[in-house]
């Protein structure tokens, strides 16, 4: 996986299309780090996107020093699915199912939420899977949690990507106060990453919650996970 027209290839070798069913209508498809709805900082110009495309996969595979495809004998693969998410577990069935007619033969492991973590933490897996909302509202939660090579580290929870430049921009946008600046900043950032394919990026998660018309005041915080504000709500006993 060091190789980045290797990743490339297998980016070009998943119909991500097949992804979506899996969730039943509560998901889209990721196109890149940020999901479309996070603005300012979504940037679609920015990130490469992938699609199924034998014909590139194929170039890329070379590039990647493989001539011929599929590949023989096959490569193979472990991925991590964590235990009781069984969306995980059907995706990796149908990339299993994409990657074979490439030559590359992926084992599939339901792996319980600790010994996943040990294994990202000690660097010690091929590949898995990963879901994980904004810490906070703002491009330097997912910035700083899987890209920056100081999280490179036992319970960090960058895999082993490095750039010097991406690290570089986390720096400046931690430090940058003007928003048109940073925005530039985290443009580039989407680009670097989408580019070296830092992550298969495959679909972003879609939340609805229902509520009582009577309770006002509720507004979304993204830290950690589905949380609100509450003290920000309150009852109206007569709502229109």
């Amino acid at each position: 996986f060091s190789d980045v027209n290797f990743r490339r290839a297998l980016a070009y070798a998943i119909n991500y299309e097949r992804l979506l069913p899996v969730w039943q209508g509560v998901a889209t498809l990721a196109q890149g780090p940020f999901p479309a709805t996070f603005r300012p900082w979504f940037a679609q110009s920015a990130n490469v996107r992938y699609s199924l495309n034998p014909q590139k996969a194929r170039t890329y595979f070379e590039r990647a020093g493989f001539k011929t495809i599929p590949i023989a004998p096959p490569l193979q693969f472990e991925v991590m699915w964590q235990q009781g998410n069984r969306a995980q577990r059907d995706m990796a069935d149908l990339i299993r199912e994409d990657w074979a007619k490439v030559g590359i033969q992926l084992n599939i492991k339901e792996t319980p939420l600790p010994p996943f973590r040990e294994a990202v933490w000690t660097k010690k897996f091929d590949i898995g899977f990963v879901q994980a909302p904004l810490r906070y509202n703002d491009p330097d939660s997912l910035a700083s949690l899987f890209y920056v090579s100081s999280e490179i580290r036992y319970r960090g929870f960058n895999p082993g990507y490095r750039n010097a430049r991406v690290d570089e921009i986390v720096r400046l946008g931690r430090a940058t106060i003007n928003p048109s600046t940073r925005a530039q900043l985290y443009k580039e950032f989407q680009h670097i990453v989408t580019d070296e394919v830092a992550v298969l990026y495959l679909v972003n998660k879609l939340h609805a919650f229902a509520y009582r018309k009577e309770v006002e005041g509720i507004r979304w915080n993204p830290n950690y996970g589905p949380h609100f504000r509450a003290y920000e709500m309150n009852k109206n006993p007569n709502p229109k």
